[in-house]
């Protein structure tokens, strides 16, 4: 259970309360005829009761907001009634920028399968990334997968936290975050808590300051007063600008939502009872089988077995790892004249290759003997 007087307290006063608070205070001072109701502040019972009803509608309207929680944060996902003309241009900016990477990843792919030599396959993969990433400025706006896309910034913020586990790992976010939150460290948890509640309330206050704002322009229409249009206007820019501040608190959310993935997601696995894989393959193995079993309960699913293959996959891995480095060291040996090529990258070049030599025979003797 949620400690009431803790996560759950700060959340609603925070997340509910104190955006139902403002937004109820706008419109007592803005849009509140001044001769409706009780005015006279010498009137001490009547001053008490106005404030009850005061605190207790906001105390209703957090409460509301709270309970509403999903539903707003689909809304701002998904962007209402112009869904489809955001989506549409999302998904041309997805195609100026992941198509190759799909395609070198599906080369690099077929090139292990195959069990040919990897060195071009992973030199085109890293030269698309680093296209992509001088591109984005190394911030993750869209998800790879168009599927995954959404029409606003702020569903794509979540939908780049959510790919981001399987993409890695093969774990299916959904299944596993209730149950990783449940085992990370305090400080950890606090603090994905506490950026979660920052981002509920800055779309509750923009979602309230976009109601208000209409409110305080259609009041023109009976009122004839264009003092209320222009509080409005601005109370509506101001629900945009709160709308941007949630899409950066979500991307913080998300790094640290990432992060608990990499650095906890191996004593998830120690929960669960299971040994902890001696490859990324078998890794993925294990996630996407367990997931299954989560999901639907056959015994079968229950992940056994998963380190079959596993000295070919860690061969693999290592022969990436080697080229990777290569890679890198070619890249910095390009920016010297000939003949001026330090000799300490002369040596890391020669010890790289050598290792990709090494692993090489090693894989093609395994082959043969097989």
């Amino acid at each position: 259970m949620w400690d009431v007087g803790g996560t759950l307290g700060r959340q609603f006063f925070v997340a509910g309360f104190l955006p139902a608070f403002l937004f109820l205070t706008a419109v007592n001072i803005v849009l509140v005829p001044h001769g409706s109701g009780p005015r006279d502040l010498n009137d001490f019972e009547a001053l008490v009761v106005a404030t009850t009803f005061f605190l207790l509608a906001s105390t209703l309207l957090g409460l509301l907001l709270l309970i509403l929680n999903t539903p707003i944060i689909k809304l701002y996902e998904n962007g209402i009634i112009i869904s489809r003309w955001l989506k549409r241009g999302n998904i041309r900016r997805h195609e100026q920028l992941y198509p190759a990477l799909l395609a070198r990843r599906a080369a690099y792919r077929k090139a292990v399968e195959e069990d040919v030599q990897t060195e071009d396959a992973i030199a085109k993969l890293e030269a698309v990334h680093e296209k992509i990433e001088r591109t984005t400025h190394g911030v993750k706006e869209l998800p790879v997968e168009v599927q995954n896309i959404m029409p606003t910034a702020l569903g794509n913020a979540f939908a780049v936290m959510e790919e981001y586990a399987y993409e890695r790992y093969g774990m299916d976010a959904m299944v596993y975050w209730p149950r990783l939150v449940s085992i990370l460290p305090e400080a950890q948890r606090s603090q994905i808590a506490d950026l979660k509640t920052t981002v509920d309330f800055l779309l509750n206050l923009s979602l309230l300051s976009f109601l208000f704002g209409l409110a305080a322009v259609a009041a023109v229409a009976w009122k004839l007063s264009i003092v209320e249009s222009a509080i409005g206007l601005v109370a509506i820019a101001g629900g945009y600008v709160l709308y941007r501040m949630a899409v950066g608190a979500s991307v913080e959310m998300g790094e640290a939502v990432m992060s608990s993935f990499d650095l906890c997601r191996r004593a998830l696995l120690k929960e669960f009872g299971l040994p902890e894989p001696t490859s990324l393959l078998a890794e993925r193995k294990a996630w996407r089988l367990l997931a299954s079993f989560i999901r639907r309960g056959e015994d079968f699913y229950f992940p056994i077995n998963i380190d079959i293959e596993d000295d070919r996959a860690l061969a693999q891995q290592e022969l990436n790892r080697h080229v990777h480095n290569l890679h890198l060291l070619k890249q910095q040996a390009s920016l010297f004249a000939a003949g001026e090529t330090p000799l300490h990258l002369l040596n890391q070049l020669e010890y790289e290759e050598k290792q990709i030599e090494e692993i090489r025979i090693k894989r093609y003797d395994c082959k043969k003997a097989s």
